[in-house]
């Protein structure tokens, strides 16, 4: 599939991870985000389906959980 074509966005754990590191460096931002994506209340991954994609991860400041909504700011 072609980047930004068809109906699903697309999820990849490592991509994800560097795009929300450098958003938070680019914008002077703590990074709340576990380093691999697994949240520490529910232990699900925050970078695959059902939760941030590539483009989502490398333009929003995420402080949460998109499972369980564990705040990873506590």
């Amino acid at each position: 599939m072609v980047r930004g074509v068809g109906l699903t966005p697309e999820f990849d754990v490592a991509i994800s991870t560097q795009r929300q590191t450098l958003y938070c460096e680019q914008k002077g931002l703590p990074l709340f985000a576990p380093s691999r994506g697994v949240c520490w209340r529910c232990g699900k991954n925050i970078y695959t389906a059902g939760g941030y994609n590539i483009d989502r991860a490398g333009e929003t400041h995420i402080t949460y959980c998109p499972f369980c909504n564990g705040s990873f700011t506590d």
